[in-house]
């Protein structure tokens, strides 16, 4: 009974320090104001995972380093407007089976709003920010569920 209870205390512990993965280079190792899972219809093993990222910055420099690393990696720029009511840059990936896709947002924060379930991110307009929202599905190992459920659980 001892080495389970201490196997149960280590996932915890490891729930606080194991962050969830960082998809890419351009956002600089920022942690997301918000994580979001949930069972994806696309792949039977997968997660579908939206991560909502807001820091001050310059969005053109921000833009320019995310197009960078998004283009090679297949994704394309298909919108580049005001349809949101701040400047959007939206990078998708053809494979409807990954499901990528990155929208970039001038002078807006996403902030935390809600709890438990019905967390979700705002966005609030502020100058000199810049937004990012990543989705995308992925694979899970045992191992990974177990962490973000732990996450979830304890409201990370």
């Amino acid at each position: 009974m001892i080495p389970l209870t201490v196997a149960a205390a280590a996932l915890f512990a490891a729930s606080f320090l194991v962050r969830p993965p960082q998809p890419f280079r351009f956002l600089a190792l920022r942690t997301p104001v918000l994580v979001q899972e949930q069972d994806s219809a696309i792949e039977g093993r997968g997660v579908f995972v939206n991560r909502f990222y807001a820091f001050q910055g310059d969005f053109d420099e921000v833009s320019r380093r995310a197009a960078a690393e998004l283009l090679p990696l297949g994704f394309a720029q298909v919108r580049d407007d005001r349809y949101y009511g701040w400047r959007a840059i939206q990078f998708e990936q053809p494979d409807k089976h990954r499901g990528g896709s990155v929208i970039l947002f001038q002078d807006m924060e996403y902030k935390r709003d809600g709890s438990g379930a019905d967390r979700r991110a705002v966005g609030w307009q502020a100058p000199g920010w810049v937004s990012v929202e990543t989705s995308a599905v992925e694979s899970r190992r045992l191992i990974d569920r177990v962490l973000s459920t732990a996450r979830r659980f304890l409201g990370y």
